[in-house]
């Protein structure tokens, strides 16, 4: 059987030989043609040579289209590539053109090579694009949004930005706003923080690269009409995060000031506003500080009294009585009492006397009480905000985690369809071909029967007709 197998390969190798005479030089050819005729093991994609060769336009556009549905199998790790691009040859063969895998695969290249050196060029439109290469649109349908073909490109026809120049400090930030302000106009601004903002979860994922969310988000740029690429938008969200931040640390400043000093402040703030990685805590300057409270005039002093100063004196008297051994004499100094603090229950009558008075300090001490009760209720409040938001985005981000997992599914149960319709429409052609020929080959059978069976009878007049001279000779 291998040596039988070897035979067959090298007969079907030979393109230039037709199926008769395979069969004239091989009498196995036909038996062994019904086992092994689609076996890419045993043998190699042949290609019929009545067909055209070379890739006129219609054959680059079948290419093309053939390889966007074959697409799903070059992605599947499980299907070799080259297995793949022989089943676009053999398409490409049904269709009438004479290419094997290996010539679809380089052609594919070329064309990947010339639409990647055309998008390339940012000063082309897409009517520029389309006058200079035929085949531009059927490629753009295939790989407009394919990083490993093409970069991202943008429009010229849009609003260019002006690069800013780096800076630290607000002045600067300031003046690289300014010198902005042609390339990034209001609404531009205001679409890029919304954009932002609804592209947050897509930012958090650690499964989504960076600069491919910020490339959906120069996309949505650019269909509302501003030409902006990725690295562009995300160095204005940079700039349009530290001035947020330069004004948020400024605790003297109102949030109504701060709107006056920026006019992106609240759509920022929606934004960042509970975001410890771009806004520390603020603290709120109208709040009292840590300072002592103020003392009332008759408050009673707690502090230790005085006690009495024992002074030691070793001079000797000068009394006129001197005592015959000179000691030292003790001096007691005592503090003075007020005349205020006679008695306990007068001083007690006039602390309730002061105590009933409701002095002004104690309206100030209970107001700044009452402000930062207020104020901690808000803060409360605020918390608890955040709380549920932080809730409904985790809720929401789960529903659409769950969303695209059963989209996920769906999609690969449409593609084992259409890849199981795809594979009965090309067995049933295959069937029918096969039909066809075998057909064809009875046919030529019966005539040559019938050719053989007419020679025998003109053989057989021949010999009764030279018979019939030689009897009459005789």
């Amino acid at each position: 059987m291998r040596q039988l197998k070897r035979r067959y390969k090298i007969i079907k190798d030979k393109s230039s030989l037709s199926e008769r005479d395979a069969v004239k030089q091989w009498q196995y050819f036909t038996a062994m043609d019904d086992v092994f005729a689609g076996d890419p093991a045993v043998v190699t994609l042949v290609v019929d040579s009545s067909l055209p060769m070379g890739w006129p336009r219609q054959a680059v556009l079948l290419l093309i289209e053939t390889f966007r549905m074959h697409m799903p199998d070059f992605d599947n790790p499980r299907i070799k590539k080259y297995q793949v691009w022989n089943e676009v040859a053999e398409e490409m063969q049904l269709n009438g053109y004479n290419h094997n895998g290996t010539a679809c695969d380089n052609k594919m290249r070329q064309l990947k090579r010339r639409y990647k050196i055309i998008k390339d060029k940012s000063s082309l439109s897409e009517r520029d694009a389309v006058k200079q290469w035929q085949y531009f649109t059927a490629m753009d349908d295939v790989f407009a949004g394919d990083p490993a073909v093409v970069t991202l490109v943008v429009d010229s026809s849009l609003p260019m930005e002006i690069c800013p120049s780096s800076g630290v400090g607000s002045q600067q930030d300031a003046e690289s706003e300014s010198q902005q302000d042609n390339g990034w106009p209001r609404q531009a601004v205001l679409l890029l923080i919304e954009t932002f903002r609804m592209h947050m979860p897509d930012f958090d994922n650690p499964r989504i690269k960076k600069y491919q969310v910020w490339n959906e988000v120069a996309e949505e740029m650019q269909l509302n009409g501003y030409n902006h690429n990725g690295t562009a938008c995300d160095n204005k969200m940079r700039q349009l995060k530290r001035r947020y931040k330069i004004i948020k640390d400024k605790s003297s400043l109102s949030e109504r000031d701060a709107v006056k000093q920026w006019q992106y402040f609240t759509a920022m703030d929606d934004v960042f506003a509970g975001d410890p990685a771009v806004v520390t805590l603020v603290v709120d300057s109208s709040l009292p500080m840590a300072s002592p409270l103020p003392k009332h005039p008759h408050q009673r002093d707690f502090s230790p009294t005085p006690l009495p100063i024992i002074s030691t004196n070793t001079s000797p008297s000068t009394s006129a009585t001197q005592s015959p051994a000179p000691s030292p004499s003790i001096e007691v100094k005592s503090c003075p009492v007020s005349p205020a603090l006679s008695s306990p229950a007068s001083e007690r009558k006039k602390r309730k006397q002061t105590f009933m008075e409701t002095p002004p300090w104690r309206e100030e001490h209970n107001k700044l009480l009452a402000t930062l009760i207020t104020k901690t209720d808000l803060r409360k409040s605020s918390i608890d905000g955040f709380a549920k938001n932080a809730q409904y985005l985790e809720n929401k981000i789960e529903h659409l985690l769950t969303s695209l997992v059963e989209q996920e599914h769906r999609h690969q149960k449409q593609y084992e369809e259409m890849r199981q319709q795809h594979k009965q429409e090309l067995m049933e052609q295959r069937q029918q071909h096969r039909q066809e020929m075998m057909e064809q080959r009875q046919q030529y059978k019966e005539e040559l029967d019938k050719q053989h069976s007419i020679i025998s009878k003109m053989q057989e007049q021949m010999l009764q007709m030279i018979l019939h001279f030689n009897r009459k000779g005789n």
